[in-house]
C-alpha cells in the first residue's frame, strides 16, 4: 500500500475556542503548523511563512470584535486577512491549496 502524506494545515490563533476543536478532532488526520504571533505583523508572518513553505492550507482562527476600539477591529479583521492573503501569494507556495478565514457576526456590527 501506498504511504499516503498527510496534509499540512497552517492555523492561526491556536488558543481560540475554534482553533482548539480543530485542533483536536483534526490532529491525528493533517499535520498542523500553528502561527502564534499576533496576525496584525506582517514581519512575523512573512517569516513564519518562509519556515513553512510546505503548507497546503492556511486557516485563520484570529478575529477582534470588541466594541473598544473600531481602529483594531479593521486591523485585525479586514487589513491583517488582506496582508495575509498577499503574503501568502508573493511567496508562491508550491502546494498551497486554500485560503480560510473564520469570523462571525460580531466583527461586522
Amino acid at each position: 500500500m501506498k504511504n499516503l502524506k498527510k496534509e499540512i494545515i497552517g492555523i492561526s490563533a491556536p488558543k481560540s475556542f475554534l482553533a482548539r476543536k480543530f485542533i483536536n478532532k483534526n490532529k491525528n488526520i493533517f499535520k498542523i503548523k500553528v502561527y502564534k504571533e499576533n496576525i496584525n505583523n506582517k514581519f512575523k508572518f512573512s517569516n513564519w511563512v518562509n519556515r513553512n513553505t510546505n503548507i497546503n492550507y492556511f486557516i485563520n482562527f484570529a478575529s477582534y470584535s470588541k466594541d473598544d476600539s473600531k481602529n483594531k477591529n479593521i486591523k485585525t479583521n479586514f487589513v491583517s486577512v488582506i496582508n495575509l492573503l498577499n503574503i501568502i501569494n508573493k511567496k508562491r507556495l508550491n502546494n498551497f491549496k486554500y485560503f480560510l478565514s473564520l469570523s462571525s457576526c460580531h466583527v461586522f456590527k
